[in-house]
Formats: C-alpha cells, structure tokens, sequence
C-alpha cells in the first residue's frame, strides 16, 4: 500500500476541498438574505413579453412598464432604469401554473389586469423580486380567486 508523505495535508485538503464550496454557498446566501431583509420594497409595474424560446424553464417572461410605475418611492422621484436594467426580466413559477400566468401577462391590457413585482431594493444595486401581484394580490391568491 503506498502512503502519501503528507499523509495528513492530503486528508486535510480534501477536507477543505468539500467545506470550502459549502462555505461559499452559505456565505452567498446569508449576503442574499441580509440584502432583502434590510432593502426596501419598491412596486414596479410589468408587461407580458414573449421571447419565443424554448429553453426558457418555469418562468415568465416581462419588461417593466416604467410609464405605469410610480417613481416617486424612488429618490429624487426619478425611476432608475440603469438598476433595473442589470437584472433577468423572468420571475419563476411553478410548472403547473407556467402557462396561465404567461397567457393572462401577454393578455393583460386585453383583460383589465395589472401585473407588479415587488423588489427589495437598493440604490445602485441588483434588485432582488420578491413577490409577482396581479391586481394587488399575491398570484397564488388572485388565480385561486379567478379559477377558470
């Protein structure tokens, strides 16, 4: 049997080996976390947008309507767009719901419904979506309260 001269650097770099990605997850998370709990909520207001791609996943797809959002939760009153702009327009969903909300997003004017997302929100910072609302209710609540 042939030993590793280091024998115990080597068990001791395997160790670190599977710690060290864990750790990283576990640090990335607790940022993500203190992020949203210490941002503020901001309400954005979103159309249906229909990229036509079929590795799109279990999310819709939007584009903010910057004319229907109030900026004024914004400092100086001044909507920023550059912020927005940096992030994925999809917010995720479960399969089985995937596409009656992308119908009822693409028909929403059609259909007198409003779509928001609620953000946390950090000037000059990625913001994280926190909450997809159709006419000021959670989307679960407001398709439970509009089953077909």
């Amino acid at each position: 049997m042939i030993q590793n001269k280091n024998g115990h650097k080597g068990k001791w770099l395997r160790w670190l080996g599977w710690v060290l990605p864990f750790l990283a997850i576990l640090s990335y998370t607790l940022f993500l976390a203190f992020q949203m709990h210490s941002a503020r909520d901001v309400v954005i207001a979103i159309q249906g947008y229909d990229p036509r791609s079929l590795l799109s996943g279990h999310y819709i797809h939007y584009q903010i309507d910057w004319k229907k959002t109030d900026c004024n939760q914004f400092a100086g009153g001044i909507c920023p767009k550059r912020d927005f702009d940096k992030i994925p327009h999809r917010y995720y969903i479960p399969q089985q719901e995937a596409d009656r909300l992308n119908q009822l997003l693409l028909l929403a004017d059609q259909n007198n419904v409003q779509f928001e997302i609620i953000f946390a929100y950090e000037q000059n910072r990625a913001p994280i979506a926190r909450a997809l609302l159709i006419n000021n209710q959670e989307w679960q609540q407001y398709l439970m309260n509009n089953k077909k």
